[in-house]
């Protein structure tokens, strides 16, 4: 069996750029992941005390229990988290969509039916799961943020049933954060991902920042992909095809 651990990064109120996705892979891989990750957070980097729990925006953002350390220790920090990841041979999978972009290409018939940005990147990225799944031949769990509950729980069946997943292959549950380690680097590999796209909303040319790249080159596969502008027009269009099918009219 497969297990997905999945997060989100920008789904704040005004977010630029919304992505989906975390780490995959077969049960043992991410017992290992989980058992990296404990060592990790007993010890971030040599003479650092343990924390408790990761959390990417803490890191970079020199918050709770990284308040008091230096950029050195940080980096240390970062890169044996990123080295529990790519040492337990975890994938990782995400998807991005401009905020923006969806919000201004998008119908209002095609934001009832697909919902917001958010929505369809975690759709994207749960088809992207559900397809991997279906072409091994394998079963699924996913795991998400208990915090997100609420939000969830309707949207992730509706996701599944999209996606084409044949009965009883997907499934999924909710847990905390603070009691998953493989959910902390499902944080740790979205907000890695959200500042290189970040990036190249501002520049189409920027390549992925040492970081990200160091996770990419090492992780057993990484997977980004990212909706931007003609993705949109591209999906609306076969919207727009799928409803005159159907003999509706979409505007």
């Amino acid at each position: 069996m497969l297990q997905l651990y999945f997060d989100d990064s920008g789904s704040h109120k005004g977010s630029d750029v919304v992505l989906w996705g975390g780490v995959v892979g077969h049960s043992e891989v991410l017992r290992d992941l989980q058992d990296r990750w404990v060592d990790c957070l007993r010890e971030p980097c040599e003479g650092f005390g343990a924390i408790s729990t990761f959390h990417f925006t803490d890191l970079v953002g020199r918050r709770g229990p990284f308040f008091r350390a230096t950029e050195g220790d940080r980096e240390r920090a970062r890169q044996n988290f990123h080295n529990a990841i790519t040492g337990a041979g975890a994938t990782c999978v995400a998807c991005a969509v401009s905020v923006r972009d969806w919000n201004d290409l998008a119908t209002p018939l095609l934001k009832r039916c697909l919902g917001s940005a958010e929505s369809v990147a975690l759709g994207l990225a749960i088809k992207e799961a559900v397809m991997a799944t279906v072409a091994y031949g394998e079963t699924l769990e996913m795991v998400f943020d208990q915090g997100r509950r609420r939000h969830l729980d309707r949207i992730i069946p509706i996701s599944i049933e999209a996606a084409g997943a044949a009965h009883g292959q997907i499934s999924f549950k909710f847990a905390a954060v603070k009691d998953e380690p493989c959910l902390q680097a499902a944080d740790l590999m979205l907000g890695e991902s959200r500042r290189f796209v970040q990036a190249r909303i501002s520049d189409a040319t920027a390549v992925p920042h040492e970081q990200l790249d160091r996770l990419r080159r090492n992780a057993e596969d990484f997977s980004l992909k990212y909706a931007d502008r003609d993705v949109i027009v591209s999906m609306l269009g076969e919207f727009q095809k799928a409803l005159e099918r159907a003999g509706h009219e979409a505007f």
